[in-house]
């Protein structure tokens, strides 16, 4: 092999030896930026979560004073620990009332129900009863505004039959209540 020839292999050698290391050169900033984006994404999730842990004593001080005024209304809402007896006591009332204004009750029963926020669970009802105006008022406004906390979700009024004159009119109603009771823990 001749000098020249020894040369041209040094050379190409080191080309290659070179292309490699600025490949690897390359590579390896390519992995350091990489790194360098995930450390900073870290930090950013970091901050934020600090950030929520900061306003975490403030939440539960939020939570304590809504668990507090849910409870100051503990004796307003529907009695009952379960859905079945909050039922039948939703029902008692709203036939109570019922009977009070002097309706005559034709359906009462109760309406499944799914709304709930942790113990705090809806019950709902449905009535339909027949009475003159003045009762008929007289009954959604003792529904409404009586001891337990009650809400008159939807009402359908219809004359039941004709009036002759000098008689009261007869009114058909159709009522759905919705009332509020803790469950008990599970």
């Amino acid at each position: 092999m001749t000098r020249r020839e020894r040369i041209v292999i040094r050379v190409a050698a080191v080309s290659v030896a070179v292309a490699i290391t600025i490949r690897l050169v390359l590579a390896l900033a390519h992995g350091i930026e990489a790194l360098g984006d995930r450390v900073r994404l870290s930090r950013e999730v970091v901050v934020r979560q600090e950030a929520l842990i900061r306003t975490l004593p403030e939440l539960e001080r939020r939570a304590d004073s809504l668990k507090t005024r849910v409870l100051a209304l503990a004796d307003r809402l529907v009695p009952g620990r379960t859905e079945p007896e909050a039922q039948a006591e939703l029902l008692a009332r709203v036939e109570s009332a019922i009977v009070h204004s002097g309706a005559t009750v034709e359906l009462s029963d109760a309406v499944p129900d799914s709304v709930g926020f942790g113990r705090l669970r809806r019950v709902t009802a449905r009535a339909v009863w027949q009475s003159d105006l003045r009762g008929v008022l007289s009954l959604i406004r003792q529904l409404e505004f009586g001891p337990t906390l009650l809400t008159i979700e939807q009402v359908r009024l219809s004359l039941s039959q004709a009036v002759a004159p000098g008689q009261a009119e007869q009114i058909r109603a159709d009522l759905v209540v919705e009332g509020w009771y803790l469950a008990g823990e599970a």
